[in-house]
């Protein structure tokens, strides 16, 4: 009847707007993932400029006292020369790790934001054709009564 009709067409658009909505929750926690990402790529960021600061200070420290003694001088300012190498490479190392897991993050919240959106659709697509079928055959039992 075009009662029933109608009820199923509401429902079938609630249940639309429902999953609109999920889409949308969806999306957001994507994007709150991406924020905290970003906060602590920041955060490592700043760590590592501390560190680097740190190990600036220390290494000046090592070449004054150093200075007193002309013989040691050298030995000491190759070893902090070969520390400032090994930290950089080390620090250069870990920023690069931190930016690889920061893209395969990125990544697999698009795959995930890609695959809710697609089950989605597929529900809404479901439920339009499923309320289709149901007029059809409405319609069609109309004819043959």
């Amino acid at each position: 009847t075009r009662a029933t009709l109608e009820k199923e067409l509401m429902r079938a658009k609630k249940q639309a707007q429902a999953a609109g909505h999920e889409l949308k929750r969806a999306r957001e926690d994507a994007e709150a993932e991406k924020r905290a990402a970003a906060e602590m790529s920041t955060k490592m960021a700043e760590m590592m400029a501390v560190q680097i600061t740190e190990h600036k200070e220390a290494a000046e420290e090592q070449r004054l006292a150093v200075l007193a003694e002309k013989e040691a001088a050298e030995r000491e300012r190759q070893a902090a020369r070969d520390e400032m190498e090994l930290q950089a490479k080390m620090s250069k190392k870990m920023a690069e790790q931190f930016q690889q897991q920061m893209d395969e993050q990125r990544q697999k919240m698009k795959e995930a934001e890609a695959e809710v959106r697609a089950e989605m659709e597929a529900k809404i697509k479901q439920e339009i054709e499923a309320t289709e079928q149901e007029r059809q055959q409405i319609e069609e039992e109309k004819r043959q009564a």
